[in-house]
């Protein structure tokens, strides 16, 4: 896509505490500076992309991984390869970041107040 080279792949994510095996496409740059993860298969009110890398629309960060609102790529239980390029196209394209979440795909509602428990 454009100037740069990108890796793709689907797999079964174990690691996802929210769903276990849920089928994820992976979408990677040679450098890791794009590193998104995308679980097929989400509801609409809880649809979220996982940035892992450093570049996400037009920005840099540095930390962690950030998760935001994202529209559905691809069919229920199907990818393809134009797919992928709308997924990337959508995350490389310059523009203000979509509504980020939690984990859960759940808006996220800013820092905790501190309690007196602590």
């Amino acid at each position: 896509m454009g100037h740069r080279e990108f890796l793709w792949w689907v797999r079964a994510d174990w690691d996802n505490c929210a769903a276990p095996g849920a089928t994820t496409l992976t979408v990677a740059t040679d450098d890791r500076r794009i590193l998104l993860d995308y679980i097929l298969n989400q509801g609409e009110e809880t649809r979220h992309i996982t940035v892992r890398g450093p570049e996400f629309r037009g920005m840099t960060h540095n930390g962690p991984h950030l998760r935001f609102r994202c529209p559905m790529f691809g069919l229920p239980d199907e990818i393809r390869p134009s797919h992928v390029a709308e997924l990337i196209t959508w995350c490389t394209d310059p523009g203000p970041p979509p509504e980020p979440t939690d984990w859960r795909g759940q808006a996220e509602m800013g820092e905790p107040e501190p309690s007196e428990n602590y």
